[in-house]
């Protein structure tokens, strides 16, 4: 009975017991400082629901500073048959592996892709340009071969991916970088030399406020991956991309059994232009 009559007691007091009164409410904070950043040089695939990590090939040196291209794309027409009139090919896939594939034994496919890393934190923006050699061959007499008047374009409808945005990995074009395409298609000359050599085309520019992060631009506008699609579009070996064209007329001069090449030269501008 005792007990009993202790916990009644207790109950009672509690539901009297006026509401208790705050006695302090210290006020404090937390602080963070960022500097300056250092590009990582890692590579997301565009258009993926997940993020993976992926490693283009070919791998490209390493960047270092705080922006900086992580990754510029080459291109391989392949092999074609001389011709007698203008001809236009189309770019191969570009082959890559997912990061975690260490030992290289899934190859991937997909359209060529630039990235480009901006750990600066003013939110300046950049422009990415390029320009190209001539395509020059060597015979096995070590004698040069121009590959005249030959032109690479790149075809409206270039997409483009930031991490940074507030949709994530989402397509991001209008108001917030420029693809270059108000005049149509983007035409790289080779027909420069080294003392004049042809003049570079923009390619993308990150608007002031853009930009941060890592950001990728696919060369083609039909790529879809896990963020545009329930079936996204399987690449293959075979898949040749239709939005990098190398044009060759018949002044240009191919011979049998060279391999022409080009080199591109990829300028990072840390403004937009």
């Amino acid at each position: 009975m005792k007990l009993k009559r202790m916990v009644g007691l207790i109950a009672i007091g509690m539901i009297l017991t006026p509401e208790m009164a705050v006695i302090a409410a210290p006020v404090t904070d937390s602080k963070v400082r960022f500097s300056e950043g250092e590009v990582t040089g890692d590579i997301v695939r565009p258009d993926d629901a997940d993020g993976e990590l992926i490693v283009p090939q070919p791998e490209g040196e390493k960047p270092t500073g705080s922006l900086a291209i992580t990754y510029a794309p080459s291109f391989d027409f392949g092999e074609k048959k001389i011709s007698t009139k203008k001809e236009t090919y189309f770019a191969k896939s570009m082959l890559f592996y997912d990061k975690k594939d260490i030992e290289k034994k899934n190859p991937k496919y997909m359209p060529s892709i630039l990235a480009v890393e901006d750990a600066r934190g003013s939110k300046a923006g950049w422009t990415v340009s390029v320009s190209a050699s001539p395509f020059v061959g060597n015979t096995p007499e070590t004698n040069q071969k121009i590959l005249k008047n030959a032109t690479i374009t790149f075809e409206m409808g270039k997409q483009v991916y930031n991490t940074a945005e507030s949709d994530s990995g989402l397509l991001v074009i209008d108001g917030l970088y420029d693809t270059h395409e108000a005049d149509g298609d983007i035409v790289i000359g080779t027909t420069g030399t080294g003392a004049n050599p042809a003049p570079s085309k923009d390619i993308i520019t990150a608007l002031e406020g853009h930009g941060a992060a890592g950001t990728r631009m696919v060369f083609n506008q039909f790529y879809s991956g896990t963020l545009s699609s329930d079936t996204p579009v399987v690449w293959t070996k075979d898949t040749l991309n239709t939005n990098v064209i190398l044009t060759v007329p018949p002044s240009a001069g191919a011979e049998k059994n060279v391999q022409y090449t080009s080199d591109l030269t990829w300028e990072l501008t840390a403004a937009p232009k």
